[in-house]
């Protein structure tokens, strides 16, 4: 049994038990703010692995390296960010005739092409080198082995993100439902009547399950509000149906950016008492 076995088989359990683990709302944003420094010592990291290779003329792998170090500095401009456009997602949503609706961030979307780009050309490039720059210490057939290793997981990576570039609303809200990702890969719609909660967070993407118990996966990569913002909105709608006409009115807009800031029960706290209802008389 050769040693790239033993490392693919542990890498791939990891990876596994990394994506059937579902965390809740708040630690999934948490992770926004603290895997800032965590993913910077990566990048750390991989710049000094870099560095070692090309130092040992091992230019394949100093090329792979050098491209995860690249792409792991853009991760963490994306974890930073994120972080910022938490705090100022309730500016963003807009009313329009379809509804309340929210786009995704192309800045985030930017950054996060780039650095997929960024791996996949220097990941490529440590495939192919080594077939035509000889190795002092490191063979090609294990330089290219490696990085054909890391290929698959930055595809991996790729396939599970939302396809194409996304042109209209990530979010719709209107009286009878929310709409999820129109036109994309998650595209979803989800009706009030189906009472849509929050499930946790799994691998980067918000699980919503309904009543008759199906789960929708909605990726939030490149969206402002953070997954337990988002949790607020289906919690409140579900909870005050007669409230669900005002998404057709500028009432909307401001209670939709109200949960943005502030939790739910906060925002019931606002809510006019409900009017006593009258005895019934009975007639004799």
């Amino acid at each position: 049994m050769s040693w790239l076995y033993i490392v693919r088989h542990r890498a791939e359990r990891a990876t596994e038990e990394a994506r059937t683990k579902v965390v809740s709302c708040d630690d999934a944003d948490d992770v926004y703010g603290k895997g800032f420094l965590s993913t910077l010592a990566i990048t750390a990291l991989y710049a000094l692995c870099a560095w070692f290779f090309f130092a040992i003329s091992a230019i394949a792998l100093g090329a792979v390296f050098a491209a995860l170090a690249v792409s792991s500095a853009m991760a963490a401009a994306i974890l930073d960010r994120k972080s910022l456009l938490r705090h100022g997602a309730h500016e963003h949503w807009y009313r329009d005739g379809s509804g309340i609706a929210i786009m995704p961030s192309w800045r985030l979307l930017a950054y996060d092409c780039f650095a997929i780009t960024i791996s996949v050309i220097g990941v490529g490039v440590g495939v192919v080198l080594p077939w035509f720059i000889p190795q002092e210490r490191i063979g090609g057939v294990g330089s290219s082995a490696v990085a054909l290793l890391i290929l698959r997981a930055v595809i991996s990576e790729l396939s599970r993100k939302p396809s194409g570039m996304p042109t209209g609303p990530a979010i719709i809200l209107n009286h009878e439902g929310i709409r999820l990702w129109p036109g994309q890969r998650y595209e979803a719609w989800i009706p009030w009547e189906e009472r849509p909660r929050e499930a946790g967070v799994q691998n980067g993407a918000l699980l919503i399950t309904t009543r008759r118990r199906d789960t929708i996966i909605f990726p939030v990569s490149y969206l402002r509000p953070g997954c337990t913002q988002i949790s607020r909105v289906l919690e409140f709608y579900c909870a005050h149906a007669p409230l669900r006409h005002e998404l057709a009115k500028p009432e909307g807009l401001e209670r939709v950016r109200s949960l943005m800031q502030h939790p739910v029960w906060e925002v019931e706290q606002q809510l006019p008492p409900p009017k006593p209802r009258r005895p019934r008389r009975h007639h004799k």
